[in-house]
């Protein structure tokens, strides 16, 4: 089997709740510079606690070295549901100087606010959705076309 082989059977196993065995296999494709095992295998740490999760942030760090933005902007995200905006923001603008698009519109979207002197919320997606605060911007333009 190819590292390719077991990169998709280390996906399916993963998908399919077999995370131990998807472990194993990630791992294995992690030790030899594999770098979206790498990322896997930080996704399936830092979903537990303790010295795990740690492992985790380090398999992401090393993803992020080699220069995998997916790992920098899943690392963001475990810092987004952490509460830590500090540290979401940090890994959000790593991920979009590693070119990861997704993290470039955050963070342009971030900067907008910043500069508006707005707030900004610690976003989730690639902003495809309409923020509330928008929609009442959005509302009295109309209003003031009228």
């Amino acid at each position: 089997m190819t590292d390719e082989d077991l990169y998709v059977r280390a996906l399916e196993l993963s998908e399919t709740g077999r995370t131990a065995e998807a472990e194993v296999l990630f791992r294995t494709l992690a030790g030899k510079n594999e770098v979206a095992s790498m990322r896997c295998l930080g996704d399936l740490l830092t979903g537990e606690e303790g010295p795990r999760r740690r492992e985790g942030f380090a398999w992401y760090r090393r993803a992020v070295r080699l220069g995998d933005g997916m790992a920098a902007w899943n690392f963001a995200m475990t810092w987004r549901l952490a509460g830590d905006r500090r540290r979401y923001l940090h890994w959000v603008e790593t991920a979009a100087r590693l070119d990861y698009a997704q993290a470039a519109i955050v963070l342009s979207e971030i900067n907008r606010r910043r500069a508006a002197g707005r707030p900004w919320p610690m976003f989730k997606t690639d902003l495809t959705w309409i923020d509330p605060e928008d929609t009442g911007e959005m509302l009295q333009a109309f209003r003031d076309q009228r």
